[in-house]
């Protein structure tokens, strides 16, 4: 009797460190904050991943579970729609799975796919953990840790800088071959160049016209001296043959 106490106890040690996913509020707006709290084994590493309607990664984050959880906020974009949370935790290949809605509500979402989706989440579901989240069981790589970068979107130009999280989803505590996570961005060059692209046209031709004109103004001053020169020299030659009888006779 003893001996099968003990076994049931060991079989019983996992469900009790499984890991658990609580996603609070569930139905939300844009721009709101989201808490995602995670239970597993204490001092355990988490990862916690984001997925848009889509299923565009959107969001990341890596912790410790202190005093039994770890909690992150998310905070909602404007795309609307549901979006899945996922969380593991370092050493425990299980899953846990939860969802958020945006501008919707999750009520109305899951009862419209419940009848599609009713028999694939009772065969998927093993035990159960708060929150509503179910348990995926993975597969758990025995060779030679190889970290797996999983990055977040950038986010927006600010200051000249664009910046991710990427976190290693097999916790191998090592930085070979992290992706960048800060990237330099210029979208005030651009700008400048869309608010003066439609203005370049008029701006140059003034100068031409200007210039033209002014081109035209010394050609007329440089004919205008050329022809008071030729006029002097014809009065000139012109004055002379009139007085050169008047020498002869004197």
């Amino acid at each position: 009797m003893k001996a099968i106490t003990i076994l049931f106890f060991l079989l019983c040690l996992p469900l009790v460190a499984a890991v658990s996913l609580n996603v609070n509020p569930t139905d939300v707006q844009a721009n709101e904050d989201v808490t995602l709290s995670v239970s597993c084994s204490e001092n355990a590493v988490t990862f916690v991943r984001v997925y848009s309607p889509s299923n565009e990664l959107v969001d990341v984050f890596q912790g410790t579970i202190v005093d039994g959880k770890y909690d992150a906020t998310h905070k909602t974009s404007s795309d609307s729609g549901k979006y899945e949370v996922r969380a593991s935790c370092q050493n425990d290949p299980a899953e846990a799975i939860d969802n958020f809605c945006v501008g919707i509500s999750c009520q109305t979402a899951t009862t419209s796919s419940s009848s599609s989706s009713s028999g694939s989440s009772s065969s998927s579901s093993s035990g159960g953990s708060s929150g509503g989240s179910r348990i995926v069981i993975s597969t758990d790589d025995t060779e030679e840790c190889r970290p797996s970068w999983i990055c977040a979107m950038w986010s927006e130009c600010v200051n000249g800088k664009q910046s991710r999280k990427c976190f290693d989803e097999k916790y191998c505590s090592s930085e070979v071959g992290k992706p960048n996570t800060q990237k330099t961005c210029d979208t005030t060059g651009v700008a400048a160049n869309q608010r003066t692209g439609s203005q370049s046209s008029p701006q140059l031709e003034q100068p031409t016209t200007a210039s033209s004109e002014k081109s035209l103004l010394w050609l007329w001053i440089v004919l205008g001296v050329i022809l008071v020169a030729i006029i002097v020299v014809v009065v000139v030659i012109l004055v002379k043959k009139h007085q050169e009888p008047s020498t002869i006779f004197k």
